[in-house]
């Protein structure tokens, strides 16, 4: 096995361990709450005045505002709907989502941008894309 596949390997297994180490530790909060109550139930209603939601808009449910939702990409919503179909509805199922679409952009921007750039480029940016999922992804 070449010395850079195996260095790649070391990061990739690095960064898997990193971001699913104690994923559960912490309470979910803020935004990631919000957001994880209304892909369980994929209804789009926010309560509170200082953002408001179509439901308040109209008066009513309107027909489309279950395709999409009016202050985040739907694709978080349905990442998050199979996550919880498939694990159930606890603190680990409404991580791993993010945990695994930061990983995939990590291996994404690598093995992009790894013939475009010198030899060893890559992994200096893998090294400090590292960082970012870490932060990010958790």
């Amino acid at each position: 096995m070449k010395k850079e596949t195996l260095f790649t390997l070391s990061i990739f297994f690095v960064s898997v361990v990193l971001s699913t180490w104690n994923i559960t530790k912490n309470e979910i909060d803020h935004d990631l709450a919000l957001v994880a109550v209304r892909a369980a139930g994929w209804y789009d209603f926010l309560v509170g005045e200082g953002q408001t939601s179509p439901v308040q808009w109209f008066g009513k449910e309107p027909w489309w505002s279950n395709l999409s939702f009016h202050d985040h990409p739907p694709v978080s919503f349905f990442m998050l709907k199979i996550s919880f179909l498939l694990f159930g509805e606890n603190e680990s199922a409404v991580r791993l989502p993010f945990v695994f679409s930061g990983i995939s952009t990590l291996l994404f921007i690598f093995f992009f941008l790894k013939d475009f750039i010198q030899q060893y480029m890559p992994i200096s940016l893998l090294l400090c894309l590292l960082c970012l999922h870490i932060f990010s992804g958790q």
